[in-house]
């Protein structure tokens, strides 16, 4: 009794730790709300007091938001919290951060539940209650980090359900649940289903009606967004990230040259059509994109995305490394009921993420957590209690725990100290700054001007004024709410005082761009540092905005006027035609 006791009190200590590692300063670091967040947070606002996303359509089950149709979960379970906390960027990040902390419960439940074992449980729990990878997904509004709580939820139960086959249908409701959230669950399921379904193939047999009619539940479940998910306009997102679809050099369009090259130059016909054929080399691709989710450099070193990585840190501890290695030892040695499962998840994790563009991938390949952590565990126990047969037991288990202590604390001023301003960049900063400067100058101008890099693909400004002055929905809805076209907002979009001028839709490029006319007088231009860097004579800009604790410019913000006058100095003067 004292020692369950113990382990819930450290359990609760563990759970702790968790919520500070995820609360702590929520709303500052990562440094801004990035567009997808401002997204998320605008339309669950707009779904609050409209029914309706920004772009007009009724309780949708697939958000278009910034042109990448995105799925629905997380903008509807934002909506209580922004109910209740506001439009702001804590609101928008906070169900991420808790659903972060119930992975860490949850990987103790279900550590308990394979092994039997409170002590593996407990490391297992702290291991990802600490995890590098974890933290950095709990800590932004990241549809990806709901995938691995839901799908833990879900395992739980399914557990439960061959105790007490009623859990079946609970278990069925949220793996159909998943599938409202992030596009990893459609390619994750299925496999694992049948993973699942030749482990326990024996107690599924005996609660055969159980699963039957669950199994219906979760197709009745999961129909309207399976149906959604099916539509052209929803399947541009996982399209464009498929390297089959979207060739990108050394991937689909290096590897298929080189299949036609080789087929010609090969002698050995019957061996060539084996060897040299589009088949054999697409799979080698996805072979090696999958792969490279194992790989020790992507896993323990920097690199990889930066947006999802610390300075100078890996998606794990350097020390984890030799535990990950001990674990799987073990694991594999001692013939452990719950083996099977956790091999199962880990190794059908990454292969959402092999047939896609930038692999290796921390986002697409999230749910390797957090068996990661479990096996790293169960290295941790079992060298623990191999250590204790040396007399300098003692010194070996303080160095473990004095290394991995130095590990975290590195970690933790890599990424509260350093990731702020190394890559603030890459969470679109700088715009809260302009936001406030340009309502302070509302009585002074009739109109803000953003330029056509500012507004150019990927970047949607509009998304980030609306979501930073909370701009009432249905004002803006019936001034006939967001255009795009393609990733690009279409002619010269506008709302309120904003002018975007863009030139997306009809595809011109910059240098055809006249950036010297078609400018309203007493406006305020926002500019891209590059768009009068080269102009000799331009006048100075009146603001300058940096990036995050850096000499970096983001944004230029020039009166119109000036420019005007600049321009009939140097006779390339136009009156505005429209």
């Amino acid at each position: 009794m004292k020692r369950f006791l113990n382990i819930r009190f450290l359990l609760f200590t563990v759970i702790i730790l968790a919520s500070f590692l995820r609360l702590w300063r929520l709303d500052s670091n990562p440094p801004s709300a990035n567009w997808d967040e401002s997204s998320i947070g605008y339309n669950a606002y707009s779904i609050l007091k409209t029914a309706r996303d920004d772009f007009g359509q009724h309780l949708p089950l697939s958000f278009r938001s910034n042109d990448d149709y995105k799925t629905p979960l997380y903008f509807y379970l934002d909506i209580p919290f922004i109910k209740i906390l506001g439009l702001n960027i804590w609101a928008v990040r906070l169900p991420s951060a808790l659903a972060g902390i119930g992975v860490v419960i949850l990987t103790f439940i279900l550590a308990v539940q394979l092994f039997g074992n409170r002590k593996i449980a407990l490391l297992s729990a702290l291991m990802i209650a600490v995890s590098p990878w974890s933290i950095h997904f709990s800590r932004g509004a990241l549809e990806a980090n709901l995938v691995v709580f839901l799908n833990l939820l879900a395992t739980v139960l399914f557990l439960k359900g061959l105790k007490n086959p009623k859990y079946f249908f609970l278990s069925s409701a949220v793996f159909g649940l998943s599938l409202y959230n992030y596009l990893i669950p459609r390619y994750f399921l299925p496999l694992f289903f049948i993973g699942l379904a030749l482990i326990y193939r024996d107690i599924l047999w005996k609660h055969k009606k159980y699963v039957a009619a669950s199994g219906v539940f979760f197709i009745l479940f999961a129909f309207p967004i399976l149906k959604d998910l099916s539509s052209p306009a929803v399947q541009v997102r996982s399209q464009g990230v498929n390297i089959f679809n979207n060739p990108t050099p050394g991937d689909r369009l290096t590897f298929f040259q080189d299949v036609s090259v080789k087929k010609m130059e090969d002698e050995h016909i019957l061996l060539s059509q084996f060897l040299h054929n589009r088949r054999f080399y697409a799979a080698l691709l996805v072979l090696r994109g999958y792969l490279s989710h194992f790989d020790f450099s992507y896993l323990f070193l920097p690199g990889g995305i930066l947006v999802y990585q610390t300075p100078q840190m890996g998606l794990m501890y350097l020390v984890e490394f030799p535990l990950l290695l001990a674990g799987i030892y073990f694991l594999i040695r001692r013939k452990l009921s719950g083996r099977g499962l956790v091999f199962l998840w880990l190794l059908l994790a990454p292969l959402v993420a092999a047939p896609t563009t930038s692999t290796p991938h921390a986002s697409r390949s999230i749910l390797m957590l957090p068996m990661l952590q479990i096996i790293t565990a169960f290295g941790v126990y079992y060298l623990i209690l191999y250590f204790k047969r040396f007399r300098t037991k003692n010194i070996l288990i303080y160095a473990l725990c004095g290394i991995f202590t130095l590990n975290f604390l590195y970690y933790l001023h890599q990424y509260h100290v350093h990731y702020q301003k190394e890559f603030s960049f890459y969470w679109q900063y700088g715009y809260e700054e302009l936001n406030n400067y340009l309502n302070s100058q509302r009585p002074n101008y009739d109109k803000f001007i953003f330029m056509p890099k500012i507004t150019e693909i990927g970047d949607h400004a509009h998304i980030f004024l609306l979501f930073l002055n909370a701009y009432d929905p249905q004002k803006y809805l019936d001034n006939g709410g967001t255009r795009l076209c393609d990733f690009g907002l279409t002619g010269r979009y506008s709302f309120d005082q904003y002018i975007f001028r863009t030139e997306v839709c009809n595809f011109k490029t910059q240098d055809q761009i006249d950036i010297f006319n078609g400018f309203r007088p007493n406006s305020l231009v926002i500019a891209n540092p590059s768009d009068y860097r080269d102009v000799l004579g331009f006048p100075s800009p009146i603001k300058v905005i940096y990036l995050y604790n850096s000499d970096k410019s983001v944004f230029m913000i020039y009166r119109s006027n000036d420019i005007i006058d600049y321009a009939k100095r140097f006779g390339i003067y136009k009156e505005i035609t429209q």
